[in-house]
């Protein structure tokens, strides 16, 4: 019987984080997944010649201090040539912002949206300045600024109803919080830090991680039948593959996570207007400010992702309600940034969820472990031994806290 230290079952971006951070710590670790590639483990869908990713093209955490960074130097990897800056846009109902990498264009675009409150951006962005030098020097602020909600800095500015919008729809996306809840530390990154465009996606990441667990001497097997877990006495001992019994003192079930629906259209190229940008966050409605639309076009003449005048559309609804289960709905506000979409749609696909890679026992149960910001992505079974990380690739700074709090507690 084969022994492992740990072992997880898909190879999600979060498992194979986990899998490279226990491996580099010298544990023996193995990767099942059932998908015959790390593409399938990942979610890439291809139709009609387009190919589609389940992840976020941008996200904070490769900025100083930031997680993705920290985890990347405990690996021993570099990030060079996966990353590039950003450069994105939020639509509202009545205004488009491009928001840039330099920080001055950004501050013109916001001077030339919202005229009326010119003189209060100016002051929030020089007080956004001094705070964040004050926070740089002073480590008791420092502390607090990393527990502290922005509320209170918010309020004192008195925006408008549709500037706070614009910043808040950025908070629940890139942090999945409320601007209000937010704190400090995170909301002057927000406002003062452009997040990272990964190049080639989340793929990239995912091919370090795989690339350090093999070099430290971790196994991954592709096309592996669903495992059962195996248990003794109310503990995981390991899990039954299709070509023998692995034992295993810890498992970690790596379950691809789809609470935010997509849909992936192929589009032609002619119907994306000259200043729209790759990703775009856009509110149809005022009234409704937590169901937004982030969407993720492919680079012009990328004929890896779309065949040649195509373009691969990807789109992900942060309030499903408004929107899921009819085409009509979705492709209606997309018109309104982009004129004559209906007319030059090739298909419109939905994302379907994973099949269950695993085999559980019928009486395990999960409970999500809390983390200071809440509930986390890890949760604990009822059986010892056993856990589940929620691999929400869309979310990964989230993503990466619960993969390091489950490393850190295994070590």
């Amino acid at each position: 019987m084969a022994k492992y230290d740990l072992a997880v079952l898909g190879a999600g971006l979060g498992g194979l984080a986990v899998a490279a951070l226990m491996s580099r710590n010298g544990k023996k670790v193995i990767v099942l997944e059932s998908g015959d590639s790390l593409d399938a483990a990942l979610g890439v869908r291809e139709f009609e010649g387009f190919r589609f990713f389940r992840d976020a093209p941008l996200s904070y955490g490769f900025e100083e201090g930031g997680i993705l960074t920290g985890l990347f130097a405990r690996l021993g990897l570099v990030h060079d040539g996966l990353t590039s800056p950003s450069r994105y846009q939020v639509a509202l109902p009545d205004r488009r912002i491009t928001v840039s990498a330099n920080q001055e264009e950004t501050y013109e675009e916001l001077k030339r949206e919202f005229s009326c409150e010119r003189e209060t951006i100016a002051h929030f962005f020089r007080d956004l300045e001094k705070e964040s030098a004050h926070i740089s020097k002073n480590r008791l602020a420092a502390y607090f600024a990393r527990r502290k909600s922005a509320a209170k800095f918010i309020r004192k500015y008195h925006f408008s109803a549709e500037f706070t919008i614009f910043l808040d729809i950025q908070s629940r996306f890139f942090y999945q919080r409320p601007i209000d809840q937010l704190p400090t530390a995170q909301f002057i990154t927000l406002c003062t830090t452009p997040p990272t465009r990964f190049a080639g996606g989340i793929q990239k990441l995912a091919d370090q991680f795989l690339a350090r667990l093999r070099k430290n001497g971790g196994e991954i097997r592709f096309g592996e039948t669903p495992p059962e877990i195996v248990t003794s006495f109310g503990r995981v001992i390991g899990i039954r593959t299709g070509q023998n019994v692995v034992e295993a003192g810890t498992v970690l079930l790596d379950v691809p996570d789809t609470q935010v629906p997509m849909y992936y259209l192929g589009i032609h190229d002619r119907v994306v207007p000259v200043r729209m940008e790759q990703d775009v966050l856009y509110l149809p409605d005022y009234a409704r400010p937590q169901a937004f639309l982030s969407i993720s076009l492919s680079a012009k003449d990328d004929v890896a992702s779309a065949p040649v005048k195509s373009r691969a559309l990807t789109v992900s609804l942060r309030s499903a309600g408004n929107f899921a289960g009819d085409q009509s709905a979705l492709i209606a506000p997309l018109a309104d940034i982009m004129p004559f979409l209906n007319d030059n749609i090739s298909f419109v696909k939905p994302s379907q969820p994973a099949a269950p890679s695993f085999i559980l026992p019928v009486d395990v149960t999960f409970k999500q472990i809390r983390s200071s910001a809440g509930l986390s992505l890890l949760a604990k079974a009822s059986r010892r031994n056993l856990y589940m990380l929620h691999d929400a690739q869309y979310q990964p700074m989230e993503l990466m806290t619960a993969v390091q709090k489950f490393v850190a507690d295994m070590v």
